[in-house]
């Protein structure tokens, strides 16, 4: 969020919700007992509860235009069910950013 090239004001300002991980609201009581702050890794999209993108697709503008990547688009509606649980749940290890 910190980095120059960063979109994230730029959805803050669209008022689109943006959300940043704080491990210490994680229940696993491995990612607060360490001596660095863990970084979140998931790398999905669902869409409209339709479809779910996931992979190991950066998605920046090297992550698309440097690096090779995956991505897989899923359609199966439980496995959608089960990311778009996923991402609600991950919501609750998360604070809310703001444009400050």
């Amino acid at each position: 969020m910190r980095e120059r090239s960063s979109k994230i004001k730029m959805l803050m300002n669209a008022s689109i919700p943006v959300f940043s991980y704080n491990h210490l609201l994680n229940p696993n009581p491995k990612q607060k007992e360490v001596r660095y702050t863990p970084l979140m890794h998931h790398k999905f999209i669902v869409i409209d509860d339709k479809a779910v993108i996931t992979g190991s697709s950066n998605l920046t503008h090297a992550g698309q235009v440097r690096n090779m990547e995956n991505i897989v688009v899923i359609r199966d509606k439980s496995t959608v069910t089960e990311y778009a649980k996923e991402f609600t749940h991950l919501k609750t290890t998360c604070v809310t950013c703001s444009a400050e």
